[in-house]
């Protein structure tokens, strides 16, 4: 498959298989893809380009009863450069930010780190006036980003009889190096640069089988994961006075975990699903920092014991109902228990505040009903769900300062539905629709960064997400027409817990389109993203405290292409 797109993308895949001998298949892939950055920065290279390439190779051998399969994977991102823009805020009574006004002067005679701060209006705490177009900037510290990843996986699979065993072993090495301005100016106000050198490895072992109304799986699975990182924050000497600090930490993990699932056909009508998993993860922080004053601090087991390691023991589970009154008709009801382990945060500069490092478990549960109907001799599948979510320690994601993440644990609820619709009235002709609705989504009693307590909407969560597609086959001479497009509607929702005005993205409409002719060996085809060319926003930073700006991540603009496939000999 070659692609070529606008901003001269160019993406390549090319892939390989058969037998390579009796009870012997192997399979070779490639990929690759370019393109020249979208967002111009008129202090350096154009940002969000890409140059990535990856290969995949796999083994398939018969073993007795069963198989092995062994997988190695590569990938690489290579010096591109990532980069988002910024918009002018200032902050509100409760210290969250907001966009200023084009002919709003916020930071003028305001005392900054550096003495009486000299703005502008519309302009941030530098004094600098950001473009209004998203796709332009001038940042002093151009952006990079280099990310290469090393997978292999070996699967063996047997039969014993009425039992089948599976194992399932993984390693994977990820190294990253990454730079950036993170006030998008062209004045040396905050810039970031950070490695990351991980490891992990995993191994499940699995059995499963059937007897009579019954299916079971049990086992067993082990990880281990090393991380060691370094992030440095600074600039040079300007409006804030600000210094730099590097920061030096690693995270080892190891965890251990059995689960158990059974299904029992109660009989033709019911069916039951008991599931549970317990597990515990063992996890040790190291951390340092260094400062441009020469500050020094640490936090790690030896001086912290009792915040720096942490053993954690817990359990999830599931038990499901399924109810079948007629053919193509279930209605089913559960209750789903979910953790995610804590962890350990990152602070941004002294002094440090231990207590702040560690955060603990999320326990979500789950409580769902829905129902899944096939209708008109399974042309019209309409299914539907409710559900709500119940959050302890929900895991809540703020910027309370520049250079500085923290995740709190919070009480949180979510309720909602989504129905999905797919009608294929004809051979030719197809379309679905999938709406999801929340009526609640809060988190509780957030501290914001003046200290008041309130309760907020949960981030990333739109009242309403509507996704429509339709296509039609029509064929054409020896081959085939075909027609498709994608859209999807989302409210307005915030990007993080917070709430603040300036993070808070309006709603939206954003579609595809594509048209392809296929051959059976060749296809040709062209496709339109983001048809009406909607600028609209994937996350957002509220920086306005500390930075007086909002730090921007926008998705691409309307981006076209064409695509030629072809295809030799099996499929």
């Amino acid at each position: 498959n070659l692609t070529y797109g606008r901003f001269n993308q160019v993406t390549t895949d090319v892939a390989v298989s058969g037998p390579l001998a009796a009870g012997v298949r192997g399979r070779i892939s490639l990929t690759s893809n370019r393109n020249d950055g979208y967002t111009v920065n008129t202090l350096g290279p154009r940002e969000n380009d890409a140059k990535f390439y990856g290969a995949r190779g796999q083994l398939e051998f018969d073993v007795g009863n069963g198989e092995l399969n062994a997988k190695v994977e590569y990938m690489r991102n290579e010096r591109e450069h990532p980069g988002g823009n910024s918009q002018a805020a200032g902050y509100d009574s409760d210290g969250l930010g907001y966009i200023l006004k084009p002919d709003e002067d916020f930071w003028t005679g305001q005392i900054g780190f550096g003495g009486p701060i000299v703005s502008c209006p519309g302009c941030d705490a530098s004094g600098y006036k950001p473009s209004s177009d998203p796709f332009v900037k001038s940042a002093d510290t151009p952006g990079y980003a280099d990310r290469e990843y090393v997978s292999a996986t070996l699967r063996f699979t047997q039969r014993f009889g009425a039992v089948d065993f599976t194992s399932i072993s993984n390693y994977q090495d990820l190294r990253k190096d990454y730079g950036g301005d993170v006030d998008n100016t062209p004045v040396d106000i905050f810039n970031v640069f950070s490695t990351q050198d991980l490891y992990q490895m995993s191994q499940e072992l699995r059995l499963s089988g059937k007897s009579g109304p019954l299916l079971w799986t049990a086992g067993l699975f082990g990880l281990k994961i090393h991380s060691k990182n370094t992030l440095r924050l600074g600039n040079n000497p300007g409006p804030f006075d600000f210094f730099s600090a590097t920061q030096r930490y690693s995270l080892n993990t190891e965890s251990l975990a059995a689960f158990a699932q059974i299904e029992y056909e109660i009989s033709p009508k019911f069916s039951a699903i008991v599931g549970g998993r317990y597990g515990i993860d063992w996890k040790r922080y190291n951390w340092q920092i260094e400062d441009s004053f020469g500050t020094t601090e640490a936090f790690n087991p030896t001086l912290f014991p009792d915040l720096a390691k942490r053993k954690d023991k817990d359990y999830s589970g599931k038990v499901e109902l399924d109810f079948r009154p007629m053919d193509d008709v279930l209605l089913y009801a559960s209750v789903n228990r979910g953790i995610k382990s804590g962890g350990f945060n990152v602070q941004g500069f002294p002094p440090m505040v231990p207590e702040d490092f560690p955060f603990g478990n999320e326990v979500l549960t789950n409580y769902e009903g829905g129902f899944k109907l096939s209708l008109a001799d399974r042309k019209v599948n309409f299914n539907g769900t409710l559900f709500h979510y119940d959050y302890k320690g929900f895991q809540s994601f703020s910027v309370p300062a520049a250079g500085e993440s923290k995740v709190t644990n919070l009480d949180a609820r979510l309720t909602g539905m989504e129905l999905e619709l797919n009608v294929r009235p004809s051979d030719i002709v197809h379309f679905g629709v999938t709406a999801a609705h929340f009526f609640e989504a809060k988190v509780k009693n957030v501290e914001l960064p003046f200290g008041r307590i309130t309760d907020r909407r949960m981030p990333q969560s739109p009242d309403w997400s509507i996704t429509a597609n339709a296509g039609v086959d029509v064929p054409l001479g020896s081959g085939t027409l075909r027609l498709s497009t994608n859209w999807k509607y989302d409210s307005d929702q915030h990007f993080t817990t917070f709430n603040p005005q300036d993070d808070l993205e309006p709603e939206r409409i954003v579609g595809d389109v594509r048209v392809a002719f296929d051959h059976g060996d060749y296809e040709l085809s062209a496709f339109v993203n983001n048809v009406t060319n909607k600028t609209y926003r994937v996350f957002a930073f509220d920086d306005g405290l500390s930075l007086g700006l909002v730090q921007d991540a926008y998705a691409p603009p309307r981006w076209w292409g064409v695509s030629f496939s072809y295809r030799i000999g099996a499929r």
